[in-house]
């Protein structure tokens, strides 16, 4: 391998690294860094969701394989189902922090720019993301318990975005942070069933 190899697989490391070691910090003690402004995390939350997304479409390819061992494989299906899993997602994020945003404003005493809510739901998502992960192997293994792990991180969706909005608002208003979560929960749910 190149030098250039050697330092590339170097950051990729380094990288991983600081990233587990900035999610034990932060699910030690999320509040302090989800009430904190300014943004210094918006790196860690985008890739927090993208991996998130990432993990979701996985979930959706071993669904896939566990269908198709029964019916026959088709490529195009399975392809489809991935895209369809990452996009819905990935609107339905888009939307919970864009509406999230104007909620949190409305009747949360507080004014996020979009980037700070990029970032604060991001690190929201690093428990159902590592959760995921966990179950991961054991989906590709079709073992019958994935299926309770994999129902755990989805549940971690929604009790991080219930939350962001307990913690990020002002008055510590438990409306503003249950219509966060209803609104990602119904997005979630709406996209999963038109896409």
């Amino acid at each position: 391998m190149s030098e250039n190899g050697n330092t590339q697989a170097s950051d990729v490391g380094d990288l991983t690294k600081g990233y587990i070691g900035f999610s034990k910090i932060f699910l030690n003690d999320p509040e302090p860094y989800l009430v904190e402004r300014g943004g210094g995390y918006k790196a860690i939350g985008m890739l927090t969701i993208a991996l998130f997304i990432i993990v979701k479409m996985f979930y959706s390819i071993t669904d896939s394989f566990s269908h198709y061992r029964v019916v026959g494989f088709d490529f195009i299906n399975i392809l489809s189902k991935v895209a369809k899993t990452g996009a819905g997602r990935l609107i339905a994020i888009f939307i919970l922090i864009y509406v999230g945003k104007i909620l949190l404003e409305k009747w949360g005493d507080v004014d996020f720019s979009v980037n700070e809510m990029i970032e604060k739901v991001g690190l929201v998502l690093i428990p159902a993301f590592f959760i995921g992960i966990i179950g991961l192997p054991f989906s590709l293994l079709q073992f019958t318990f994935s299926g309770y792990i994999s129902g755990f991180s989805y549940i971690m969706e929604f009790v991080g975005v219930f939350f962001l909005g307990l913690v990020v608002s002002q008055s510590r208003k438990v409306h503003t942070a249950f219509l966060l979560a209803a609104l990602y929960y119904f997005t979630v749910r709406l996209l999963g069933t038109l896409i």
